[in-house]
């Protein structure tokens, strides 16, 4: 059931009255065609939730399959000016006229309306008890994440639904409340006073239904946040941020005033009774996720060694994930103080293992740790990586600038054993020379994820470069572990054809060891003309799909809720000369398509998913697949006939087909990488309504032309 912002609104001229500001200037006679929403509309969800679901639930207005239209009760329409009483000589003729005699009159047969042929649309049962509270509230979680231009959720949209009927207002409010969006401190107050109501005062139980929550130091008032935490049992990710850690990292060291407070750990342990001798909350919450910032440690965490005792406390005993944010050496701060000698030396690297130390000792107070995340931090080293746990299954490295694959590769050799994931994004003396050994030491790998887009320190200097000389040798050839599920390489730069060659071909003799492979993601950036990278692009491109691409299978023709009744229109009979050349277009469109739906599913990469999408429909326009720098250009010139003979050379034959990844993306462009990369989504009209049509040719008017 599709739900939408303009679903319950009056339309044309009364949607224009009911707009108006200033009522005296609106029409009196026009009645209202629809009834008012039940809430405040806005993207922002503003206002008091709570009171919105107290009144649906409060509500006599009845679900969406019982809902019929009541006449009004009262027959005098709004605005109805009040009758004048009649005159005597009206009187006098209104009584002749009754006297008189009255011809008998036929009453008017209302026309009956044409019976309609087409069958009865088929309306599911919203209220099915087999459809499970849970259920609906995936459904709604899923649905806002879709509807949604950015990461975020479609909090408006979530509201919107919650008014449709009583049914779907509390999933619609569970998906919206398991991770609340807090972009203002009033926000912050209004759930925080929410929260601290008791739960018989509700409509429903709001604080079991937060699982994250996300506070920005610099929007929630430091008041807030006892209230905001004390009161969730089920809260299990718990992060404490400001911006200035997050991309494009370029204020990682500016001084902030505010650190940790008190109230964020005590509010996680059990609450002290009441003076009725109740206890609120019984229990502590026990936390699955947390993230440290280096920045905010002060305060109640006074120093790094007070993490290892907060990583020994009860609300922290669970931790499955754990984060360490802009952590800096001592050597890094104090790199105006340049040592004199040796002896200086020596004491800045000591000063530093000491810190190296501090934190790989916290780590491992952490029991139950399977996740791990280090951003931009300089502790996350070659001397940090051999302390690590030996039973990380997930492993997050982003914008690390002190880690090398020489140092990579040791690690995974003691530490790769367990690993299932492994993500490396932004670091930029990273290359791919551990691509090499990646077979042997990490056995079990099912993701990877890398990303060599690189951000500048400075913003007045592009020192964005790789701090490498080339991220792959052509003798240097990858090699690939069996349990792959996901492949997912973006940026690659500074490497040469022979070395992309090869890459590519490993990729292609590793095929029949890759049963499990769903998703094959490779963006290169190559510098040569532009010619020899298109026929290169379309030779490898062609390749990997052939070899990784599953074939192309069109869904049902489902696109309607009608009953099954409804037979289908036969299809006329076509002869086996035409049907065969039919099926041989269509096994060729079939495989073209398949290669486009690939490249439009993935066109949006990690780093551009704040960027909108260019997969929204935008009022009926076609939506255009973004090329790549000089693909198009050789298109139709290089394409070979459809009707040349099937030559294979030796290799094609010896190929192994695995056929079974879902998405294939191969670009290779020469486009230079930066921070922030726009597409056709953002210089898309917002207002679709607002916008103008189309150019599509010179307007030849004669009317318009002026004659001298």
């Amino acid at each position: 059931m599709a739900v939408t912002r303009n679903a319950g609104r009056p339309s044309s001229a009364a949607s224009a009255a009911s707009s108006r500001r200033n009522p005296g200037r609106s029409s009196r006679f026009a009645p209202r065609s629809s009834k008012r929403p039940l809430y405040h509309e806005s993207t922002d969800s503003e206002g008091d939730i709570d009171s919105l679901s107290s009144a649906i639930s409060e509500s006599d207005e009845p679900d969406v399959a019982d809902s019929k239209t009541s006449p009004r009760q009262d027959g005098s329409a709004p605005g109805q000016r009040q009758a004048t009483l009649p005159s005597e000589s009206q009187r006098d003729r209104a009584r002749k006229r009754r006297s008189a005699p009255s011809t008998p009159v036929k009453k008017r047969k209302l026309a009956t309306p044409p019976q309609d042929d087409k069958p009865a649309t088929f309306i599911p049962d919203w209220r099915d008890p087999r459809i499970s509270f849970e259920c609906w509230s995936d459904v709604f979680h899923y649905a806002a994440r879709m509807t949604a231009s950015s990461d975020n959720l479609a909090t408006g949209w979530l509201m919107h639904a919650a008014t449709v009927c009583r049914a779907f207002a509390e999933p619609a409010l569970t998906a919206l409340y398991r991770c609340p969006t807090i972009k203002n401190s009033l926000k912050a107050k209004r759930l925080a006073t929410l929260l601290g109501r008791p739960v018989t005062q509700t409509a429903y139980n709001y604080r079991t239904k937060i699982e994250t929550l996300l506070i920005d130091i610099h929007i929630v008032p430091l008041g807030a946040l006892r209230y905001l935490i004390q009161a969730l049992p089920r809260l299990k990710e718990l992060i404490v941020y400001t911006p200035l850690d997050q991309p494009p990292y370029r204020q990682l060291d500016k001084n902030i005033r505010w650190h940790y407070p008190e109230d964020i750990f005590g509010s996680l342990e059990p609450s002290v009774p009441l003076p009725d001798g109740s206890i609120d909350k019984p229990f502590p919450t026990f936390l699955k996720s947390w993230e440290w910032s280096g920045r905010l440690v002060g305060g109640w965490v006074p120093t790094l060694e007070s993490i290892i005792d907060v990583h020994q406390t009860t609300p922290f005993s669970k931790l499955s994930k754990l984060a360490f944010t802009n952590f800096q050496v001592p050597s890094l701060s104090n790199l105006r103080r340049i040592p004199a000698n040796d002896e200086g030396e020596l004491r800045a690297q000591h000063e530093d293992g000491i810190v190296i130390d501090v934190i790989a000792k916290a780590i491992s107070q952490v029991e139950n740790l399977n996740h791990l995340v280090f951003e931009s931090s300089t502790v996350m080293n070659h001397r940090l990586l051999p302390l690590l746990p030996q039973t990380l299954s997930h492993l997050e490295l982003i914008n690390c600038w002190e880690i090398k694959s020489e140092d990579l590769v040791r690690f995974l050799r003691t530490h790769g054993g367990c690993l299932r994931t492994l993500s490396l994004l932004h670091n930029q003396s990273l290359d791919l020379a551990f691509l090499t050994d990646l077979a042997e030491s990490c056995q079990g790998l099912r993701e990877l994820h890398i990303n060599l887009s690189y951000y500048r320190h400075h913003d007045s200097i592009n020192d964005a470069d790789p701090m490498y000389e080339q991220a792959l040798l052509p003798e240097q050839v990858p090699t690939w572990p069996s349990t792959l599920r996901v492949i997912n390489i973006e940026h690659i730069r500074d490497w040469s054809v022979e070395a992309a060659g090869v890459f590519f071909q490993s990729l292609v003799d590793s095929a029949g060891n890759l049963p499990d492979l769903r998703h094959l993601g490779i963006k290169t950036m190559l510098n040569i003309p532009w010619q020899a990278r298109a026929t290169m692009r379309r030779e490898w491109r062609d390749k990997l799909e052939k070899v990784f691409l599953r074939p192309f299978t069109p869904p049902r023709n489902f696109t309607t809720l009608r009953s099954t009744s409804a037979e289908a229109p036969s299809l006329p009979k076509s002869s086996p000369k035409h049907a065969k050349k039919s099926a041989g277009a269509s096994a060729i469109i079939s495989r073209r398509s398949g290669r486009l739906a690939a490249h439009d599913r993935d066109s949006d990469s990690a780093g551009a998913r704040s960027n909108k999408s260019l997969r929204q429909h935008h009022g009926g326009r076609p939506l255009y697949r973004e090329p790549d720098t000089d693909e198009d250009e050789v298109e139709t010139s290089a394409s070979e006939p459809d009707d040349a003979p099937e030559v294979q050379d030796e290799d094609q034959r010896e190929w192994i087909v695995q056929g079974m990844c879902n998405t294939v993306n191969i670009l290779v462009d020469n486009q230079k990488v930066g921070e922030q990369q726009y597409g056709m989504g953002d210089f898309l009209d917002e207002d679709e309504e607002e916008s103008e049509e189309e150019w599509d040719g010179d307007d030849d008017d004669d009317d318009d032309a002026i004659a001298f």
